[in-house]
């Protein structure tokens, strides 16, 4: 199969033939044009009741199967995907950045990529059963799958299917590092360099975080949006350490940073909550379930468990960021579940505000005109509200420490704030 030929066959122009180029080699001599098992509609459907969707798609599987068997191109890019994504020795990040091939699958091309998606399970029950975690838990990471198909539909007018810029993530599950455990995911690596410095009071258990130095803030001590482009309208964040001291600017358990001045801590009474190489999971929120404070609260204490029996890790701290976490939302919908979960943890600013986050998870797209948008749900009208009035858009992030776990749904870190 020649580069020009395959992109040629899946509508896809000059700019995505060269992001392949580099990789076409490899390709070459890792992939093939025969039509590849798990595209076989049995075996996919294997998988699919992991999904726990009652959406019939025996049917465009099979023709979806049609395709692929009759068509060189077809077969080779779905060998391409498993291959790049979920067998290669690191997942190509590239991949991410290509169409959907509608010129060759039409309105069941979110069906090709949910059969490619299917087609990690058999890797991911591998690798579970060399770590000695039950097979249970690998089926449990379908769920994943459902909320992506939710979010597939509400993107392409109700068809089922699955997005590809989604793909990539079940390669954390084949590389041993993705759990899900109750209602949430857990992604297990080092202490991320997204997230704050986090002490916590030997005497009294107070938190309190420090931001890590080099990162700009606004005034108001959020982080810079897309028109925030003036230097001497931002500011620079400093962190000092010293023999006994620490000093930097704190970040308040609303998400907020004080920039007015610097916050010093003691180091004979403060202790970090976490090491830098230190394992700190962050959690990921699935879609396609409620956020209640009992499912919130259960899945952070079944995972140090389940982190102390299987991994033999005995976790400290969680990290998370997410849009859910953003300030809009609990000024906005501050009675909602997302609101409650936010005011949970330690928020912290995490990355530049821009204008479209979340607006995928939600609406199934964030290319479209945000006129063009539905309007049914209250989080619906809430993302019209904020985008029309010029706000900004965002993730926070959001740090909980488990010796708090048993405290979850007090807001803790707010009324502890010093």
């Amino acid at each position: 199969m020649e580069l020009k030929e395959l992109c040629n066959a899946l509508g896809f122009t000059g700019k995505e033939e060269a992001l392949l180029h580099p990789f076409w080699e490899e390709f070459q001599t890792h992939c093939s044009e025969c039509p590849p098992d798990f595209m076989n509609p049995d075996a996919a459907l294997k998988y699919y009741p992991y999904v726990r969707r009652e959406l019939s798609v025996e049917p465009r599987m099979r023709q979806i199967a049609g395709i692929v068997m009759h068509d060189r191109a077809a077969a080779f890019f779905a060998n391409l995907l498993h291959y790049g994504f979920y067998r290669r020795p690191t997942w190509c990040i590239e991949l991410n950045l290509l169409p959907h091939a509608e010129k060759l699958f039409g309105e069941n091309t979110g069906i090709f990529y949910l059969m490619v998606a299917l087609s990690a399970f058999p890797l991911i029950e591998e690798r579970y059963d060399q770590m000695k975690i039950p097979r249970t838990m690998a089926e449990k990471l379908g769920l994943w799958i459902g909320g992506g198909m939710d979010i597939y539909a509400a993107g392409h007018d109700g068809l089922p299917g699955f997005c590809s810029i989604q793909l990539h993530w079940l390669r954390h599950a084949i590389d041993g590092r993705l759990f899900r455990i109750g209602r949430l995911e857990y992604l297990l690596h080092e202490y991320p360099e997204w997230v704050p410095a986090v002490y916590r009071n030997r005497n009294n258990g107070r938190v309190c975080l420090l931001s890590r130095a080099g990162i700009s803030y606004t005034k108001s001590g959020q982080r810079p949006g897309p028109d925030d482009t003036d230097p001497a309208e931002l500011i620079m964040s400093r962190l000092e350490l010293e023999k006994d001291r620490i000093a930097g600017y704190r970040i308040l358990p609303d998400g907020y940073a004080d920039v007015s001045k610097m916050t010093v801590l003691d180091l004979h009474e403060w202790e970090p909550a976490a090491t830098a190489w230190e394992m700190v999971p962050s959690i990921h929120i699935p879609a396609g379930e409620s956020l209640s404070e009992d499912a919130i609260r259960n899945s952070l204490r079944e995972a140090v468990e389940f982190f102390r029996e299987y991994l033999h890790q005995e976790i400290r701290m969680f990290v998370s960021c997410s849009w859910l976490f953003f300030y809009e939302w609990q000024k906005e919908l501050p009675d909602s579940n997302i609101a409650a979960f936010a005011r949970e943890g330690y928020l912290f600013p995490a990355f530049p505000l821009n204008r479209t986050s979340g607006l995928f998870f939600l609406f199934g797209r964030s290319d479209r005109d945000i006129r063009n948008l539905p309007k049914q749900t209250s989080l619906e009208r809430a993302f019209h509200k904020i985008l029309e009035s010029g706000r900004y858009l965002g993730e926070c992030g959001w740090a909980y420490l488990c010796a708090d776990i048993e405290l979850y749904g007090t807001q803790k870190y707010r009324r502890e704030a010093l």
